[in-house]
Formats: structure tokens, C-alpha cells, sequence
């Protein structure tokens, strides 16, 4: 599990065991956020940049279209960073660790996928999701959707090909000087992975890189195709006849065992 949510699971724990009410809530919201100015990059020292820290989670490989060379999945980045203009003593609202904001509320990085294959926007496009403040000023955001990006294409060992494809990732419009991105201690997940009937998740990179001027963050998956099913077709079709003898019995338990094997494939 990623650090990054142990972190805020612990808080929360430690949150409920205490006493606390709206009128706690309200208080902290009128003292802390009611001037707050989202506009403004929140880091202290406005010299050097923001960092803000990433975890990459894969849901599932959702498409990918040879043809098109394009490459779409469901994924999310939890998001964490520091932000100078936040603090408050829990104390003084009924031992208030930490408080659940839409993501409209405050400010927050302008992640995007910069080889997106139609439009170049935040990642989360229009949809307001939560962000979870802390009284030091950590904020933590988990944020994602569907992710299409352009990603070439070789076939040449079809049906036993596996393919390559890379997500850029940059805080569109603030470069380098202004805010940086960084791997966190536990940088990928796959907890919420769910298989694809015909591509299998092989294995990933992910790192941090310079790209004209901007702290990208590159993820990299490599996908390799279910050929199984490719191979049987080819094999009953060269062997038409020999197969015209086969029970019924015997071809459904060939087909289960088919089953099962394409079924562990996808899991491991």
C-alpha cells in the first residue's frame, strides 16, 4: 500500500477516536479557508520550487488499438505536497487532525498528460474530487480517470508481441524553477488491478525526468498480447480434418482447459 494513503488512513483512525462536531468543522473552515487565496503557488519560500510527491496507481489496461496506436487505461496518481498558507492547532477544534475539501477549494498542481492522444488538459478534466488537509499544511489529492495516450506500435511478432507505451505527466505551466515533481517511497501500485481478457500487464517503469524545462514524471507500462487464443484458432484451422473426429466431450474439455490457462496467464 502506497505510503502516501497508510499515512492518511492513520490520521483518520486517530481522528475518529476523538471527540469532534460540526460546529469544529465549521470553525476551522471560517478561520482557515475562508480568505484563502487558492490562486496563489502555496509555498513558503516562493525562491525554490513546490514538490509535490506521486504515486501511480494502473486499474486496468481498458484498449489498444494497433491501428491507431493508441493506448488507453483507467488510472489515478495520489498527489501530496506541502502548502505554506494551511495550519492550524488541532486543539482548538476538537482535535481536528485533518478535514475533507473539494479540490476547487484550495490550490492544487495542474497535472498533465502532455502525449494525450485528442485533448491537452488536466488529467482530471472537469471532475471536483476531495483533498485531504492536514493541520501542518500536507495535502494529499488522489486523482485520475481514463487515460489515452499515442503509443508506436510493432507487430512484428504478432500474435506473441508485447508492447510498450509511456504516459508523460507535467504541471502544465509551471516549470521546473516553480514546482518538482518526486517519487514517493512507494511510487506504483497495482492493488486495484483488474486484468484485461486480451492483454496482459507485463511489467512498468517509472522515474522522473528533465523535458524542455519541466519536472516530468514518465510512466511506462509494457503490455503482452493473450496470444493463446490466436494459437488454438491457427491450430484448429490447419488441423480441420483431424479435428472433424474429436467427441464433443473431449472438445469441451479442451476448451475448458483453454479456460483455465488463459485465466492464469492474466493472473500472473
Amino acid at each position: 500500500m502506497s505510503a502516501i494513503f497508510v499515512i492518511v488512513l492513520a490520521i483518520l483512525t486517530l481522528s475518529k477516536t476523538n471527540g469532534q462536531d460540526i460546529s469544529n468543522v465549521k470553525q476551522l473552515y471560517t478561520d482557515v479557508f475562508a480568505n484563502h487565496q487558492k490562486e496563489i503557488l502555496p509555498k513558503i519560500d516562493q525562491n525554490t520550487p513546490l514538490q509535490i510527491s506521486v504515486t501511480m496507481y494502473l486499474m486496468t489496461i481498458t484498449k489498444f488499438d494497433e491501428v491507431d496506436e493508441t493506448i488507453v487505461i483507467l488510472g489515478a496518481m495520489g498527489c501530496s505536497w506541502n502548502d505554506g498558507g494551511i495550519s492550524w492547532d488541532p486543539t482548538s477544534y476538537g482535535n481536528k487532525y485533518y478535514t475533507v475539501l473539494s479540490s476547487e477549494k484550495i490550490w492544487t498542481p495542474p497535472i498533465t498528460l502532455i502525449n494525450a492522444v485528442d485533448v491537452l488538459g488536466p488529467v482530471q478534466g472537469d471532475t471536483k474530487t476531495n483533498v485531504y488537509i492536514f493541520y501542518d499544511g500536507n495535502v494529499t489529492w488522489p486523482l485520475g480517470g481514463v487515460m489515452s495516450a499515442k503509443c508506436t506500435t510493432d507487430i512484428s511478432k504478432f500474435p506473441y508481441d508485447s508492447q510498450t507505451c509511456k504516459f508523460q505527466f507535467l504541471s502544465w505551466g509551471l516549470d521546473q524553477t516553480e514546482l518538482t515533481l518526486n517519487l514517493s517511497s512507494d511510487p506504483f501500485s497495482a492493488q486495484f488491478f483488474t486484468p484485461n481478457s486480451n492483454w496482459n500487464f507485463s511489467s512498468y517503469d517509472i522515474r522522473i525526468i528533465s523535458w524542455n524545462g519541466y519536472s516530468t514524471l514518465e510512466f511506462s507500462i509494457t503490455i503482452k498480447r493473450a496470444s493463446l487464443y490466436y494459437s488454438v484458432m491457427v491450430t484448429l484451422k490447419q488441423n480441420t480434418r483431424k479435428l472433424e473426429h474429436i467427441s464433443g466431450t473431449t472438445a469441451l474439455l479442451v476448451l475448458c482447459i483453454l479456460k483455465d490457462s488463459t485465466m492464469s496467464s492474466s493472473v500472473s
